[in-house]
């Protein structure tokens, strides 16, 4: 599996920094942070986006609150 890299969205994120993918990133949701594995509080959910072409993962430092 890759390595998720982080990322901060600074203007438009829309290209694969590994395959050079130009149409947008696949969203999952994590209940743990992709990086060290710890909690989120339980409302909350981290989310990651994944390049459809190769795989790799990006923790842009979004999160979402769940109802």
């Amino acid at each position: 599996m890759l390595k998720t890299l982080d990322r901060r969205v600074q203007d438009l994120f829309e290209t694969c920094e590994k395959c050079d993918y130009d149409r947008g990133f696949q969203v999952a949701l994590f209940k743990r942070r992709a990086d060290a594995g710890t909690l989120l509080g339980k409302d909350r959910l981290r989310v990651v986006l994944i390049c459809p072409q190769c795989g790799q993962r990006y923790d842009v430092g979004w999160s979402i609150e769940v109802e």
